[in-house]
Order: C-alpha cells, then structure tokens, then sequence
C-alpha cells in the first residue's frame, strides 16, 4: 500500500460541517487510532472509500478496491452458518488460505457451523474482522471494535486484530473512547472540530489510565443506544449534549439532533 494522504479535507452534509481542517498521513503497516464522533467516523470512511466527495481539500494514494470498512452496526446474514458466510466471500477474493486453519485464529472455529443468529456479540465482532481480512485489504477501517464486548471478548478481539495486523494490513480505527483507542492502537488523534487532528500524548493518557485501572484488565466500553430507522446508533456519554424526556420517551440531545432511547 502506497502511503495515502489527506490534506485539508472540508465536508459538509444537509448544510451541516462534519470534518474541518482534517489533515492525516497513514503510512503503510500504520496503525492510528482516532477519537470522534460516529457521525465524523462514518463521514471519513465514506470518503476513504470515496462512495461520498469530499467539499473541499486533496487526497492522494487511495485505491478503494483496496479498502474496507467494518462499522460497529453491521449487518450479517442471520440464517447462514459462520463457514458458509465466510465462504461467499472466499468466492468474491483471492484469499486462497483454507478456511479451517484461519478460524482459529480468530476464535470463530468452535461455531463454524453454528448460524450467525446464535452467535454472541463478541463472536460477530470477530466474524466481522475476519470477513474484512478474507477480503484482503491493504486498508482496514473499524468503527468502535470493543465497545459492548465483555472482557474475555475484548482479549480475543485484541488478538484477532494483532493476527490482521501481522499479515500485512493497514488499519485506522475510530472511537470516541479514547480507552478504547490506547487498547487497540499505537498513534493517536483526537479530532477537534474547531482545531482539526491534533496528536494524543500515549504516555501522559496511559499513566492517567493507571490510576483507575490496571493495564492488564480491559473494561467494556459504556455507550447509550438509540434506534434510527432500522439501525442502531451508539453513542458516548460525552457526545450527549442534554437527555430529556418528550410524552415519556427518552430524548438525546446531540450536536442540535434529537434520538430516541430506551
């Protein structure tokens, strides 16, 4: 993978600014992590992948056939089996590697015959990098990968991702936990949207960290869920603006937009 650059990127969406002076380097074999917003994660997404345009700003070195996105709220086919799903997309790569001998790596070889409606949480998860690494991509993007696992989920998570990661993929992770991020990655950003991209001290972040837990033992990440058509939206305490309640139903306030929760 060629390094891919993206200068000065400005984007606007429903006269609303999502991404603002977005300025990021992504070497190949990186792996970045950045704090954001699920609005701002899938808004740069869609334009690594160029399925949307950027308003203004360059970006140079990007192949979107080379690319692949796992957003936290995928779908699955819920009525096919693990190793039938994976096989479907076998077909479409060239990942000739025999399937029997990567589950493993990915903790998915107990269920390989199990359909993916009975899977937990924590085994979709895993399902889902795994199908993005059937693909063969040299870039990778995931949206909050541990958020609502359980700690055991969260170890064998980490372990499929550094499996990924040793074969050669590229990956850029967002979230707006920046514990989540310290846990899955080496470089950090925080987005701010007044101030663009600015570098996370690891050092600094992860003696605070220590102070309230310790390093060896992962937390689940704690996020509020809202429905949005047939979707569902997760979003940090932090990303809340204010909670009320319309005729008993539980509003979120977030960046001027109301969603409901339970």
């Amino acid at each position: 993978m060629q390094t891919i650059q993206l200068s000065n990127i400005f984007k606007q969406q429903a006269h609303q600014t999502i991404l603002k002076d977005f300025t990021l380097t992504i070497p190949a074999q990186s792996n970045i992590g950045i704090q954001m917003s699920h609005v701002e994660a899938t808004t740069l997404f869609n334009l690594l992948r160029q399925t949307t345009p950027q308003t203004s700003g360059v970006m140079t070195g990007l192949t979107p056939a080379r690319i692949q996105a796992i957003f936290h709220d995928d779908g699955f086919y819920p009525q096919l089996t693990v190793s039938t799903y994976l096989k479907t997309f076998q077909h479409i790569s060239t990942f000739e590697t025999d399937l029997d001998d990567i589950l493993q790596y990915f903790a998915l070889k107990d269920v390989a015959h199990t359909k993916i409606k009975h899977l937990s949480f924590d085994q979709q998860q895993r399902l889902a990098l795994l199908r993005a690494f059937i693909l063969q991509p040299d870039l990778l993007l995931i949206e909050s990968p541990l958020t609502n696992l359980t700690n055991a989920g969260i170890e064998l998570y980490l372990a499929a991702l550094a499996y990924t990661r040793e074969h050669g993929v590229t990956v850029l992770l967002t979230s707006y936990s920046l514990e989540e991020l310290v846990l899955t990655s080496t470089t950090i950003f925080r987005y701010r949207p007044n101030q663009g991209l600015e570098l996370t001290d690891l050092a600094t972040e992860s003696s605070s960290d220590s102070a309230h837990t310790s390093e060896d033992t992962p937390r689940p990440i704690f996020k509020i869920a809202s429905k949005v058509e047939d979707k569902t939206v997760f979003f940090s305490p932090n990303e809340i603006d204010f909670i009320e309640s319309v005729n008993g139903v539980s509003q979120l306030n977030v960046s001027g937009e109301q969603f409901t929760s339970s």
